[in-house]
């Protein structure tokens, strides 16, 4: 399985944040590494295929989500 082409489909159906592209991609019935998922995201960011911003604060004081996006 290549990461990068399984994120970008996952991404089109909208923004999505790491574990969240994670759970899409297992629910294929792949198994795929959060720190690959990352890896990708930083390498497909840099080539100016997806752009990421930050979420809201969360309630239970934990770090807020990145959010990815497929540029248009």
């Amino acid at each position: 399985m290549n990461v990068e082409k399984a994120i970008v489909l996952v991404l089109t159906a909208g923004e999505n944040y790491g574990m969240g592209i994670k759970a899409a991609i297992e629910d294929t019935g792949e198994t795929v590494y959060l720190p690959n998922i990352y890896t990708a995201l930083y390498r497909m960011k840099k080539q100016g295929l997806v752009t990421s911003r930050r979420g809201e604060a969360t309630n239970h004081g934990g770090n807020r989500r990145r959010y990815y996006r497929l540029v248009k």
